[in-house]
């Protein structure tokens, strides 16, 4: 049994694929926009390679934690009724030594 965090609705569908193909169409045009109308040149520079080391920085930690967490890696933020924080972390699922 597969357990979902977010349940979309039927009738959300019809909002969200459209919605999405005009965001991706219009990331395609803009790119080739610069590239093709305004003749863009694409420098590679010390800020361009610091960006993209910490993006890839910030990727490969976020998979060693799903890695690491395992079955308690959630994309979502579970809560249950009538706990606190505190109380989330002193009773935890690990068994205690």
């Amino acid at each position: 049994m597969k357990i979902s965090f977010f349940h979309t609705e039927r009738a959300d569908w019809g909002f969200i694929i459209p919605s999405t193909l005009i965001w991706a169409t219009s990331l395609l045009i803009t790119a080739w926009d610069f590239v093709h109308l305004q003749g863009m040149t694409y420098n590679f520079g010390v800020v361009n390679t610091l960006g993209l080391s910490l993006f890839l920085i910030g990727v490969s930690m976020r998979r060693i934690g799903k890695r690491t967490l395992g079955k308690y890696y959630s994309y979502g933020l579970r809560t249950r009724k009538n706990s606190s924080p505190k109380e989330s972390i002193s009773t935890s699922d690990t068994p205690s030594p």
